[in-house]
Formats: C-alpha cells, sequence, structure tokens
C-alpha cells in the first residue's frame, strides 16, 4: 500500500505535487493533505518529507513525519 492510497482523492493532487517537488529539491514541507479514516471520515493532516538517495543522487525513498 502506498501513503497515497490513505488520502482522501480531493487531497491527491497536492500530494503528488508535493512529491514532485520532493523528488527534484530533496525536502518539501507544509503539504496539507485530508487523510481518510476506516469509516470514511477524514482529519487533515500536514507533511513534511526529506528524499533519501544513493551514491549517484539518485531518488531511494522518502522520510515523512505526519502531523494532524
Amino acid at each position: 500500500m502506498r501513503f497515497a492510497d490513505l488520502l482522501a482523492p480531493a487531497s491527491l493532487p497536492a500530494y503528488f505535487k508535493g512529491f514532485a517537488v520532493l523528488r527534484k529539491a530533496g525536502t518539501v514541507g507544509d503539504v496539507e493533505v485530508d487523510v481518510a479514516r476506516k469509516d470514511g471520515t477524514t482529519f487533515p493532516a500536514l507533511l513534511q518529507s526529506v528524499a533519501r538517495v544513493d551514491d549517484r543522487g539518485r531518488f531511494v525513498e522518502s522520510r515523512t513525519t505526519v502531523y494532524d
């Protein structure tokens, strides 16, 4: 499962825009999204991410903190 699978559909554009910034700049902050709960309700969250890269500078993964 990807983190995007946990988001409300309306939050996907902001998430993918932030992810593009992360891959290019190596960090992104203050990405506002709504996270969906199992019961279908949502709650607002703020994402802060840092990219991890290999020795050639290629994106490998990200470390993300989610603030509710």
